[in-house]
């Protein structure tokens, strides 16, 4: 059913309609459906957590593959043809509920994520389920390429940035493959990509104040054609003067003139460090993004 005619034909013998304001985009390429699930490597002990079924390529897919299943679903259409789809099948929940609102409930067991993402939210659904992360253990998500990219970039590349530091102190990021906008219904403006998020056990670095560390990496960011010299000179909310940057950088040897997609996860934290006010008993209150 999950081809663009069928996609029609279920839209219109359910009443229901494509919403652009979700970003509603049905995969209907069998082969690009087969090989997301098959990256995805879901295994038979595995609770499953995925994020905007739509009207359940994906969940037709993997529901079989997995103990168990909870597929969260915003549009109330959607949620309503998918229970009565699903409605055999023992082993998954359908919820009809903001994804931003969706608390993982404990299944004493890290579940792994799947979702083709909304391109308007990707960044927030992404750092809303990076805030439940002790219950996570990986996520595989459709995103736009471009997103991908920035996701996936290193220092000193034009896509390297604040979403690249943010999910990369979280979780080690990979590209998988590439899924060309023909593979949708309606078919996107843009590509789109599948990433691998691995939730790490620790944070890739030690800081002592994950809120200034985090304020610090936007201020840099917020101002690229600055040198972050300048952009941390003039950010509110960080409290430093030009006699406590240079002293910093002095002691990391850092050049004044570099700009903030020049340093790398480790560097920046080490500035956070020499720049922070905070003690290192300080307990992390998590991204600000």
């Amino acid at each position: 059913m999950h081809n663009a005619s069928g996609i029609r034909r279920i839209l219109k013998d359910n009443g229901l309609s494509v919403n652009k304001a979700l970003g509603q985009n049905f995969l209907v390429h069998a082969g690009k459906r087969d090989e997301i699930i098959s990256l995805c490597g879901i295994c038979r002990h595995e609770t499953v957590l995925e994020i905007g079924p739509g009207l359940g390529a994906l969940t037709e897919g993997i529901q079989p593959m997995c103990a168990n299943m909870i597929a969260v679903e915003k549009d109330r259409g959607f949620s309503d043809f998918l229970k009565r789809y699903f409605a055999d099948s023992g082993n998954i929940e359908i919820v009809n509920s903001d994804i931003l609102r969706y608390k993982i409930p404990d299944f004493g067991e890290k579940v792994k994520v799947v979702g083709n993402l909304p391109y308007y939210i990707t960044s927030a659904v992404i750092f809303h389920m990076l805030c439940q992360k002790s219950r996570i253990g990986s996520m595989f998500f459709t995103v736009q390429k471009e997103v991908a990219d920035r996701i996936t970039a290193g220092p000193a590349c034009k896509d390297y940035g604040m979403l690249t530091i943010g999910i990369s102190y979280h979780c080690t990021a990979k590209k998988l493959c590439k899924i060309g906008r023909g593979s949708f219904f309606p078919a996107p403006a843009v590509d789109s990509a599948l990433i691998e998020l691995n939730v790490r056990q620790c944070p890739a670095v030690h800081v002592a104040s994950e809120e200034y560390f985090f304020k610090l990496i936007k201020a840099g960011f917020n101002k690229r054609r600055k040198t972050l010299y300048n952009a941390l000179e003039c950010a509110p909310g960080l409290g430093l003067d030009r006699a406590a940057i240079m002293d910093a950088f002095s002691l990391l040897k850092i050049n004044p003139r570099v700009r903030a997609e020049e340093l790398g996860l480790e560097e920046m934290a080490k500035l956070s460090e020499a720049l922070s006010p905070h003690s290192r008993t300080d307990k992390p209150r998590g991204p600000e993004f």
